[in-house]
């Protein structure tokens, strides 16, 4: 085969090993992210710019392990491998040109993006229609006789620092000339940048960063975010002090800092700097580092509330309290505030996407929300999700199939705002909730749904056993709760009360507690009922259970009234009586009477608890009991 022959098939060749190509016109075709395997159509050369080295065809057959004979045959060359013979150099690339001074001086002038690494390595781009536009970035050399050389100078490649300007205050790393030269435009002190792509970077000498402060800004991508990563850990294991930013919203996918200058994303060098310092790229879930603290002190941000004062994104909520006290009425309350972006019963609710994992039956979740929207909470064009069933988070495919189902959510909704697994043990799996390990490693999952999403999320759960006040099961639960509520259920007077209690707010005080009545409907079309909670304010009190001590103070009242009542006549509620009338009548468990001191500390506490009738005026008291009956007139209080 002929070099014209090996060039007429190279196009083929390359769209068939390399893929779909970032980009082609009339003399070249470039793969790769920023385009750095360029193929000479005109040649049927091909070079790696990023490994630095060229071949052809042939090379490239051989790169990646492809039988050449059979690929020969395929594009109806016959022969094989013997005909091989005739091609001269086809792995070799051409001859690179010597350029004199002047010669290197005229591209230099029509160059349009030019970085001087050192006094003998600069790098040109020029620009389309040029007749060296072929390559994109080209780096070129001084040998020892003077003359120049289109190639990278052997061994550590200089690191390109801007000329001129102060070496004592923070440099500012970016990725690649072109970004550079942006930078330059909008920094006011140093700007950095290395030549042979992100995956290079070990090529370069960084020793000019050791022991300084390096704000990194990295490209829109994951080889820039990885990029960032590496060279960042490099720099702090030589003393630099370094802060790696998140690319801003404005840029869209592979953009840099050129893009972010040219529309103008920061007003100047104070908002660029103030940007950087105080957007740290987000690390993924689970990695450890430090940071020094007066780096992060402009890092704190206002709370991204989903209710206000109540939970935010990426935080973990449990909602506990005894079987059916109301917990699964006020989650999902909860759920249907975010995906309105309505209020909950005074707190301002901001509107996100909400999933709730079902897990003691969807249908009775149905009705529910059928009673909510008989009573104004309209759903319409709420984007609120059912699961059909409770998932198991300790199983390996079961958690798969949830993140995937996720990320379906996400790509039709946007970012999910919330997640709610009701219950626990619905949506546990096969583990032991008491287990250290089971629990640590069903937090450790929902910690990647938080990370992951940005979002919240509310574990329902029950209380334990022997313990009213804390969740059921390991300790780690309770510990690794950003905010925990506690729901209790009363029944008065035939009605069902529940009270939602914040026990737990990690950075602030608690909410004050809400009450709420349970309101039973008929569900319209159907025979049937459901119901929801609607906030009350004057929630009638409870049957409070009385201590012994309490209970015999009470006694004694209603014995002194009826005693008063035999005597004098009336009714028992028209008589109150001071501490000293109780004094003698109160008696201990062993039949004593009770030390007046005893007496006083025990009617205070039944004030506290409002057991028991008080005349502030007179301060004189009366059994609980007839609190709500008719005094008879004109006889003695």
């Amino acid at each position: 085969m002929t070099n014209e022959e090996w060039a007429s098939i190279a196009r083929a060749v390359g769209l068939e090993l390399l893929g779909e190509p970032k980009q082609e016109t009339s003399t070249e075709i470039r793969w790769g992210n920023k385009g750095s395997v360029c193929l000479n159509k005109e040649t049927g050369q091909f070079y790696d710019f990023e490994a630095d080295k060229g071949f052809g065809v042939h090379g490239l057959l051989v790169e990646h392990n492809q039988d050449v004979s059979a690929v020969l045959e395929r594009f109806g060359f016959s022969g094989g491998v013997a005909s091989l013979k005739k091609v001269v150099n086809i792995r070799s690339p051409k001859t690179t040109p010597l350029l004199s001074r002047d010669e290197m001086a005229k591209l230099w002038k029509e160059a349009e993006i030019k970085i001087k690494y050192s006094d003998n390595f600069i790098v040109l781009r020029f620009p389309e229609g040029h007749n060296r536009s072929y390559q994109k970035y080209a780096p070129y050399c001084k040998q020892d006789d003077g003359f120049w050389v289109c190639k990278r100078p052997s061994g550590e490649l200089p690191l390109y620092l801007t000329p001129k300007r102060s070496d004592t205050e923070p440099v500012l790393l970016v990725e690649g000339e072109k970004a550079a030269v942006a930078s330059e435009k909008i920094y006011q002190h140093q700007v950095a940048c290395h030549h042979g792509g992100c995956k290079g970077w070990q090529k370069t000498d960084w020793s000019p960063l050791y022991g300084r402060e390096v704000l990194i800004f990295p490209d829109n991508d994951e080889a820039g975010f990885g990029f960032a990563d590496d060279i960042s850990r490099h720099l702090q294991k030589h003393g630099s002090l370094v802060s790696v930013c998140k690319p801003p919203e404005g840029l869209q996918d592979k953009e840099d800092m050129h893009e972010a200058v040219e529309r103008g994303l920061f007003a100047d060098h104070a908002d660029l700097v103030n940007y950087i310092k105080n957007n740290p790229m987000h690390r993924p879930a689970g990695t450890l580092y430090f940071e020094r603290a007066d780096q992060v002190l402009g890092q704190i941000t206002e709370p991204e509330w989903l209710i206000k004062d109540i939970f935010e994104r990426e935080s973990l909520v449990a909602i506990f309290g005894k079987p059916k006290e109301g917990k699964s009425f006020v989650a999902l309350d909860m759920a249907v505030a975010i995906a309105r972006g309505a209020e909950y019963f005074g707190h301002e609710a901001t509107k996100a996407p909400v999933v709730m994992l079902v897990g003691e039956g969807k249908r009775g979740t149905i009705r529910r929300l059928s009673a909510l929207e008989q009573v104004g909470r309209s759903l319409i064009d709420a984007p609120l999700y059912l699961s059909n069933r409770g998932t198991r988070i300790l199983d390996e495919d079961e958690y798969q199939k949830l993140v995937d189902e996720l990320d379906i959510i996400c790509a039709r909704e946007g970012e999910i705002g919330c997640i709610i697994v009701d219950t626990l043990n619905r949506n546990f799996g096969a583990g032991s909730e008491n287990s250290t390990e089971d629990m640590t490693m069903f937090i450790s999952r929902l910690d990647n749904l938080i990370h992951k999403y940005k979002a919240c999320v509310v574990i329902v759960h029950h209380t334990g056993h022997n313990a009213s006040g804390r969740q059921r099961g390991s300790s780690v639960l309770g510990a690794s709760m950003d905010y925990e509520f506690q729901v209790a259920r009363e029944d008065i007077g035939g009605d069902m009360y529940v009270t939602l209690s914040q026990t737990l707010n990690k950075d602030g005080q608690g909410m004050a507690n809400l009450d709420f009545k349970f309101n039973e409907v008929n569900l319209l079309g159907y025979n049937m009922t459901s119901g929801y909670l609607d906030i009350v304010t004057d929630k009638p009190k409870g049957n409070i259970k009385m201590r012994s001590t309490h209970a015999e103070v009470d006694r004694a009242l209603r014995q002194l009234a009826l005693e008063k009542q035999s005597a004098e006549g009336g009714n028992p509620e028209d008589y109150w009586f001071s501490v000293g009338d109780l004094f003698g009548v109160c008696k201990t468990k062993a039949g004593n009477a009770m030390k007046r001191p005893n007496i006083d500390q025990y009617t205070g506490e039944m004030k506290e608890l409002d057991i028991i009738n008080h005349d502030a005026d007179n301060n004189l008291f009366q059994a609980n009991e007839y609190r709500n009956k008719v005094e008879f007139s004109g006889l003695y209080k």
